[in-house]
């Protein structure tokens, strides 16, 4: 028996599965819950840090060939890097790293 590889642009192997609107509801259901438990978990004080983050699904990957998400979080420039990282002595909140490793043991 001899293998031939399945085509990119098979709509029913593997390519089609990535590409697929179900691959991009699941991508984005991920990165709603991503979203959720960084808003509940960032401090609140204004409340501008948990209303500015954003989800994105686009295509991507190595060879552009599936569906991807991303959670942006685009507070003022004043807020985000100190709050994430610390500034002039006080820690950092350290949110996102949490928030990935939350999910990871989900």
């Amino acid at each position: 028996m001899r293998y031939t590889p399945t085509p990119r642009n098979n709509p029913n192997g593997l390519a089609g599965l990535l590409l697929s609107p179900q691959m991009r509801s699941l991508m984005l259901q991920k990165a709603e819950v991503a979203q959720a438990l960084y808003r509940a978990r960032v401090a609140k004080k204004t409340g501008q840090l948990a209303r500015e983050v954003r989800v994105q699904t686009y295509i991507g990957g190595k060879r552009n060939d599936r569906w991807c998400s991303r959670v942006i979080g685009r507070p003022p420039r004043e807020h985000s890097a100190p709050h994430e990282f610390g500034a002039r002595g006080r820690p950092g909140a350290h949110d996102w790293p949490a928030v990935l490793a939350q999910m990871r043991n989900s």
